[in-house]
């Protein structure tokens, strides 16, 4: 990729789009720290990350990024108050916290009568929404999201995405969203649209 240059604002959507081959994964596995660039620095909140060791992003990751991925990564052994827990708790969040957190969050974006359910009682769009709820779990400074409304329909993506504009606005977190969907676009601030590898 060439001439890659944007910013997600706090509190708005940016929606990266492209033909297959453009791209687009490989510019947001960069930007949550998985891919190292050859080139160039990503940063976020005035510290830069691109250039560190593969452990070094992984915290940083870890630590400031929530990140939701096109298939529902909800671990069906656990409740969907666990699945927050967990994810809380491994960016330093202690049980006790964490389980007032679950709450909290839950409540908040009117998800509490699913907190003691399993995924595999929940629709795919119910999964996918809790999915975003616990990207918020350990207090991300950027949402990323990786085509998280291609397998749904009409009713269930409309729902995620007005949880994405939700999140944005609500916590005044970054969200950006790597997509086909002409309905992610329709809601996004901004549209990055890539081609050849480039903006």
């Amino acid at each position: 990729m060439e001439g890659i240059d944007f910013v997600a604002e706090s509190g708005e959507i940016t929606a990266i789009t492209g033909p297959s081959g453009s791209g687009k994964t490989t510019l947001l596995r960069c930007i949550m720290g998985i891919t190292q660039p050859d080139r160039g620095e990503i940063g976020l909140n005035g510290e830069t990350y691109s250039q560190r060791d593969n452990e070094s992003r992984r915290k940083f990751r870890l630590h400031n990024i929530g990140v939701v991925d096109q298939a529902s990564q909800l671990l069906e052994d656990l409740t969907c108050a666990e699945n927050f827990q967990l994810i809380a708790e491994m960016s330093g969040t202690n049980g006790r916290d964490s389980r007032h957190k679950a709450e909290e969050i839950l409540g908040q974006l009117g998800m509490a009568k699913h907190a003691k359910r399993y995924p595999g009682s929940l629709s795919g769009g119910e999964r996918q929404r809790i999915s975003v709820a616990c990207a918020l779990a350990n207090n991300p400074s950027l949402i990323a999201a990786d085509e998280p409304t291609s397998s749904l329909d009409d009713e269930s993506a409309a729902d995620v995405l007005e949880l994405f504009t939700e999140l944005a606005h609500n916590f005044a977190v970054p969200v950006v969203i790597v997509t086909h969907d002409s309905r992610v676009t329709c809601i996004a601030n901004r549209n990055v649209r890539m081609g050849k590898k480039c903006i």
